[in-house]
């Protein structure tokens, strides 16, 4: 299934079942060059964009529900706090990218974020029967597809951006 944000927030519970899964954020063309600006050696012609003009930037997998994944990513609002002055973890990790490429604080960004992803992405996801099966979808599609948004396990996107990805979202705690 894929729907875009927007329509999804504060409906989730009718329209993801909870389970193991994996899913994709894809982001209206318009806004990638622009999110992405900040990134080194990132090759747009390697994005795969549909045929609506949408990039996939982001692949994720939740091994036990992403139902709550999805709350995790869409509907955030205890999540943008700082604990002792320092960032709280708890923020989504594509929530922090997104905060670090568009210089958001993090801290004062919920609203912010919420707004640019309602205007700009929708969600696909596929629930699985098991884990294994999004653990090995995420295997593939990070050794084959270009998403520039992922960090961990990236097997296509050049080290040197992903590097640069990671030191901006460590800056970006601070």
């Amino acid at each position: 299934m894929r729907q875009p944000v927007k329509e999804l927030r504060g409906n989730l519970d009718k329209y993801v079942k909870k389970g193991p899964g994996y899913y994709t954020w894809w982001f209206n063309k318009r806004c990638v060059k622009n999110l992405l600006k900040a990134l080194p050696e990132i090759d747009l012609n390697k994005i795969k964009v549909d045929e609506n003009g949408y990039a996939a930037l982001y692949f994720g997998i939740s091994t036990k529900d992403i139902n709550d994944r999805a709350k995790w990513h869409i509907e955030p609002s205890i999540h943008h706090t700082k604990k002792n002055g320092a960032f709280c973890e708890t923020v989504s990790t594509l929530r922090h990218t997104l905060s670090a490429l568009l210089d958001i604080d993090v801290t004062k960004s919920e609203q912010m974020i919420n707004d640019f992803i309602d205007e700009n992405c929708e969600w696909e996801w596929h629930c699985s029967k098991q884990r294994e099966t999004a653990e090995k979808k995420e295997i593939k599609e990070l050794s084959t597809n270009y998403y520039p948004l992922n960090i961990r396990d990236n097997k296509v996107v050049s080290k040197t951006t992903l590097a640069a990805l990671e030191k901006l979202r460590e800056d970006h705690k601070k």
